[in-house]
């Protein structure tokens, strides 16, 4: 018998090695909606086993509680047009208005960008922090610094050289729908945003970099999370794709044109068996799927969404509580 977990994630090369081998059954475990590295071509069991793949679907989750487990099933139900049974049994697991920031917590981000971003706010605050999965003080930021000398000083690390120019590298790395090198991506935007300050804000964040054990607040990508039960509380970022703004348009999308977005949303929101605060337009998306939207008219939620986009005073959220 051969055994394999985060069956939705297979490569190609590992499914020919476990179809190539003599044995008589093969054990997958796995979520479909939890599938991260398209990219890759993973395969599904169907498509891997062929006839004989028999499914037992995942209906019920001991880490999270019915409200999140709810919302994720209104997710796919909206954008994926198929029935999803999916049941939180945690209890003790619930969405809150505002994490307390002043006890241990941990933030869940879809880039390094993003984690990076968040990380110099904390640090302006005097918090030290750690970021999941990386060794003690040990974070490599040497892809920002390399593109920060590319940029102001032309110097060019070895694998930097494909490019003519920096804004050869900028355009390349950052037009298009798809883009193969999300380290050099998310590189690019912090140089972008930091500008000439970007070595000083670097040394800023290594200075302040600790275990997770003495961290004031730790920070994960999607990717990097993946599988975890999260113990501390947990608020997940802005930089998930924006599904209320979706529902609100009105719009048509294909599921597979934003069905690997949904998935780092889907995996972040069902990582936390503790408490959780999610971000304003999945709690929208939610509120609008439940209550209904009138695109026709001014209404509270629709004065809500205009003024998160114009970065007005959220004085007036819109919460879901269990």
């Amino acid at each position: 018998i051969i055994g394999c977990d985060e069956f939705q994630d297979v490569s190609m090369i590992l499914s020919n090695t476990i179809t190539n081998c003599n044995v008589d059954t093969v054990v997958c475990v796995f979520d479909p909606k939890q599938e991260l590295y398209s990219f890759a071509n993973p395969r599904s069991g169907a498509e891997l086993l062929g006839d004989e793949f028999v499914s037992y679907p995942l209906s019920y989750c001991f880490r999270i509680g019915n409200t999140l487990a709810d919302l994720s099933v209104k997710i796919f139900e909206y954008f994926e047009k198929k029935p999803f049974k999916f049941i939180g049994m945690n209890k003790a697991q619930k969405i809150v208005k505002e994490v307390d920031r002043s006890k241990k917590h941990v933030v869940l981000c879809r880039s390094n960008y993003e984690i990076l971003m968040q990380a110099l706010k904390y640090v302006a605050e005097g918090k030290i922090f750690n970021i999941e999965g990386r060794k003690e003080l040990n974070y490599d930021f040497s892809t920002i610094e390399h593109v920060y000398k590319f940029k102001y000083n032309g110097d060019k690390a070895p694998f930097l050289k494909r490019f003519e120019s920096y804004e050869q590298m900028k355009t390349c790395m950052t037009s298009g729908n798809r883009v193969f090198d999300m380290e050099l991506s998310s590189a690019i935007k912090v140089v972008e945003e930091l500008g000439s300050k970007t070595l000083t804000k670097l040394t800023e964040l290594k200075n302040k970099l600790t275990s997770r054990e003495n961290a004031d607040v730790i920070f994960s990508t999607t990717h990097q999370a993946k599988g975890l039960t999260i113990k501390e509380p947990v608020i997940i970022a802005d930089d998930y794709i924006n599904i209320f703004s979706i529902l609100e348009s009105g719009e048509e999308f294909e599921f597979a044109d934003i069905k690997d977005a949904l998935f780092l949303l889907y995996v972040a929101l069902s990582r936390s068996c503790g408490e959780v605060e999610v971000n304003d337009f999945t709690l929208m998306f939610y509120d609008g799927i439940i209550n209904g939207i009138d695109r026709e008219e001014d209404d509270e939620l629709t004065k809500l969404f205009k003024k998160i986009v114009d970065k007005e005073k959220k004085e007036t959220r819109k919460l879901i509580l269990d």
